[in-house]
């Protein structure tokens, strides 16, 4: 018999909640990952890396810190901190996490939706689980030099998503 995380009340065996309280048998962890002068692209890896290296990670969330970079034609997200929540099993989960970043530019505005839906459409195996982003239109100096007219606007998504550890993101 084991005692339950919370009340620490005798359990069964393999009980997922505790009779008593009623609470999930699982405890929630955070980690937070900085940027701190990496790379986009590096940042990105590195949280990617650790995915790979803790497949027993399980309902995951995560929360992007993004800052707004001013540009000279156009404004731009600079991703700075990822917080992911997660649930840890005993064994490996069935499902690996990663995060992307989706980004576009364009003479009209896209919308995140639009960006999403495209990405999703060459991804069919894999599930959105957090996002964040924005569409930022030109920067005021490009505006000002291009008369406001054609102008680039720019579309940015940070995703953390899910698929099947066996099948992989992409359904052949």
């Amino acid at each position: 018999m084991s005692q339950c995380i919370y009340c620490k009340q005798e359990l069964p065996e393999g009980s997922a909640f505790c009779p008593s309280c009623g609470k999930k048998q699982v405890i929630a962890y955070k980690q937070t990952f900085q940027r701190d002068g990496m790379s986009e692209k590096e940042f990105i890896e590195k949280i990617n890396l650790w995915f790979q290296s803790y497949p027993q990670v399980a309902n995951v969330k995560a929360s992007f810190e993004l800052k707004l970079r001013f540009g000279l034609l156009v404004n731009k997200y600079k991703l700075n901190s990822v917080t992911i929540e997660y649930e840890q099993f005993s064994g490996q989960n069935e499902n690996q996490y990663a995060v992307e970043k989706l980004s576009r530019l364009a003479l009209v505005k896209l919308s995140l939706d639009h960006l999403l839906a495209r990405w999703q459409k060459s991804n069919p195996g894999a599930t959105v689980v957090s996002r964040n982003g924005g569409v930022n239109q030109r920067g005021q100096i490009g505006s000002l030099l291009l008369f406001g007219i054609g102008a680039f606007n720019r579309s940015q998504l940070y995703l953390l998503y899910k698929f099947n550890r066996k099948k992989g993101p992409l359904v052949p």
